[in-house]
């Protein structure tokens, strides 16, 4: 049986400037591998609509599927889905059922130029999410697998875990079958404060792991660890993990420290304040790394000397 090969294409004059820190690659790259799906290239360009067709007509050609993230909003340099159309030499289609749920929603319900937009599909292109809010599709073109995802982490991941992968394992094209993850699981974990050889020592005594893969992805000042297999396996590991590093366990999805503190104090409906000696204000710029951090981050201080510690936050000049 021919491997089957694929590509991941980031689009976004944020990634290129390194604005925004792409999360989406470190996801899918993660996420795709687990599945027998690991990608062979990996590109990010620019929101200019030359570069986006002429990189997606060479990857079509080299590979048997393209997962692309980015371009899909309605502001004028979501680019993407008017370069698929011109790079596969398809008209664009308004999907009427998209549009009206689209309008129907309060974020664009008196933008209707920026909701057709959003509605826009090259033809034969299927949507991917029943959500008006998360604009993604996929696309068969010459016996090759396409798929257009948001660059919004959250969606990007949800449809790319949910829909895309679940499609790729069930592809039957030209005599060659992808299976993949049938009867498994894919599980993840954020720890804080645990360094990557603890955990790895500790997972190398647990006896019957042999089908399992593991993969462990320091991210200061985390350690994410991945496994993936078979349902039963991954269920009795992850209960041991728990019981052992239940200090250090912070979460079992794809959230980070940041993210996970700002939904406790969301629900909770709580504020945070911080303040830095020699992080010199890393703290604060973790957590207001999150879109909408604002909600609930209040200010920082970085107090460096006895003196601003003393005169800011009142710490006694004996301490």
């Amino acid at each position: 049986m021919k491997t089957v090969k694929g590509a991941l294409l980031f689009i976004g004059d944020e990634l290129i400037t390194g604005r925004i820190l792409n999360t989406n690659a470190e996801f899918a790259g993660k996420i795709l591998s687990a599945f027998g799906l690991e990608p062979e290239e990996i590109v990010t360009i620019p929101d200019i609509e030359d570069k986006i067709i002429n990189t997606l007509r060479r990857l079509i050609e080299e590979y048997d599927f393209v997962i692309t993230s980015g371009g899909l909003g309605p502001t004028e340099d979501d680019l993407t889905t008017q370069a698929v159309a011109k790079a596969l030499d398809l008209p664009l289609k308004e999907d009427k059922a998209l549009l009206a749920a689209i309008l129907a929603s309060s974020e664009y319900k008196d933008t209707f130029a920026m909701a057709s937009k959003m509605a826009l599909m090259p033809e034969g292109a299927q949507a991917l999410s029943e959500d008006s809010k998360v604009v993604g599709f996929a696309l068969t073109y010459r016996d090759k697998r396409l798929f257009f995802l948001p660059g919004v982490p959250s969606q990007f991941q949800d449809l790319l875990k949910n829909k895309v992968i679940p499609q790729l394992c069930l592809w039957k094209t030209g005599g060659r079958t992808l299976e993949c993850g049938e009867g498994k699981v894919f599980k993840s974990f954020i720890f804080f404060d645990l360094n990557e050889t603890d955990l790895n020592r500790f997972i190398q005594e647990i006896p019957s792991k042999e089908g399992l893969k593991i993969g462990y992805y320091p991210l200061l000042p985390e350690v994410r660890l991945v496994i993936f297999g078979r349902e039963e396996e991954v269920k009795n590991i992850t209960e041991q993990i728990k019981v052992r590093f239940k200090l250090n366990l912070v979460g079992e999805e794809e959230e980070s420290l940041p993210q996970g503190i700002g939904k406790l104090l969301r629900e909770r409906r709580e504020t945070l304040a911080t303040a830095e000696s020699c992080t010199g204000g890393y703290l604060a710029s973790l957590i207001t790394s999150i879109a909408g951090s604002s909600d609930y981050f209040d200010r920082g201080f970085v107090t460096y000397t006895a003196k601003s510690k003393s005169e800011i936050l009142g710490v006694k000049e004996e301490t």
